[in-house]
């Protein structure tokens, strides 16, 4: 089973990107995304142990963010 943590990193820091990238607060950017404050928190903290591969897809595509890794 091919390690993953590499592959998370990287859609992390791509949503961190985009999350920077937009104005408000964290509660604006969870309503946004559909997704609570806690998650984004986490996101914002760069706590990519917390999410799988695939919610980090989702939030990723849920984001606007395009590539592919």
């Amino acid at each position: 089973m091919e390690d993953n943590s590499q592959k998370r990193s990287d859609y992390l820091l791509l949503i961190q990107a985009r999350l920077y990238g937009w104005s408000g607060t964290n509660a604006d950017r969870a309503k946004r995304l559909e997704i609570s404050e806690q998650t984004i928190s986490n996101l914002m903290k760069g706590n990519a142990g917390e999410f799988s591969l695939n919610q980090l897809k989702a939030i990723a595509r849920k984001s606007g963010v395009t590539a592919r890794i």
